[in-house]
């Protein structure tokens, strides 16, 4: 399988760790590249968050409070949003130890009694990875950072139907669907990788209502996460590995294994040779 192949194939539709251990594995940023990792371990991680849910605003819960039966996000914001304004939140989960690689794929959930004239379909998050560089938008739209909706997601059971508050299981419909949601194209486009301390992503929760707030004092906006957790550690060169150019930097690989290149923000200094 070559670079490009390996790229379509953890952006596909399969939910699958996009490594395997003993794999080698660089890091990228554009064509700068990092050092040469190879994978010690790797395994499932999430739904992340008591209850399968990680709040990450609540209009009247500062962040590590709880939110009904949902533990907020440590750096979960808070306030009210303002019809046609936003907030922002870079997830304390989502910092990880300095050789953790997370591969995750996340949806969008609202918990708790909304603000009257305000749906859940007027709420857009974005997300930035590191918080200058907008992701999965193109420079010149307006806005640059592509936006996720409830509407582009598949329903778990239905998004029109709130996540379920303590006591209370959420309500299924006639037809409730039966796909898994982190499976498929459409879950495939929310494919992020993050790597090391502090370089947790930031989304932006967008108000698009153009005559509501949210402003009740139960709602909360949540991340349903989950993935596959990555430890990396310093390749091994072994005695029959060869030099290979990648991008033009020089490594020594094994002869018959094409390295593993992730997307990854921030990334080490590029090495001369490996």
């Amino acid at each position: 399988m070559g670079l490009d192949d390996q790229q379509l194939d953890f952006y596909g539709p399969d939910f699958r760790p996009a490594a395997r251990a003993g794999q080698c594995v660089l890091l990228q940023r554009g064509r700068a590249l990092s050092k040469l990792y190879q994978v010690a371990y790797t395994e499932p991680v999430g739904p992340l968050g008591q209850g399968g849910l990680l709040p990450i605003w609540a209009q009247a819960v500062a962040g590590g409070a709880a939110i009904d039966k949902y533990q907020t996000d440590a750096n979960a914001a808070t306030g009210t949003i303002g019809k046609g304004t936003s907030k922002t939140c870079k997830p304390q989960a989502l910092n990880l130890g300095p050789n953790e690689l997370l591969q995750f794929r996340w949806l969008v959930r609202v918990v708790g009694a909304l603000s009257s004239g305000w749906v859940v379909d007027d709420l857009d998050v974005g997300v930035q990875s590191p918080p200058s560089s907008s992701r999965f938008g193109l420079a010149q739209a307006n806005p640059s950072v592509a936006m996720r909706n409830a509407i582009q997601q598949l329903p778990d059971p239905n998004d029109q139907n709130l996540a379920a508050i303590s006591g209370t299981n959420m309500a299924l419909v006639a037809s409730a669907n039966t796909a898994d949601p982190f499976e498929g194209s459409i879950a495939a486009r929310t494919t992020l990788f993050v790597f090391g301390e502090n370089a947790s992503p930031q989304f932006t929760l967008y108000n698009r209502n153009t005559t509501t707030d949210m402003a009740a004092a139960t709602m909360a906006v949540c991340l349903e996460i989950q993935g596959f957790r990555f430890e990396l550690v310093d390749a091994v060169v072994g005695a029959d590995w060869v030099p290979r150019s990648v991008y033009g930097t020089i490594y020594k690989l094994p002869p018959t294994q094409d390295p593993l290149l992730l997307p990854i923000i921030p990334i080490e200094p590029v090495p001369a040779t490996s």
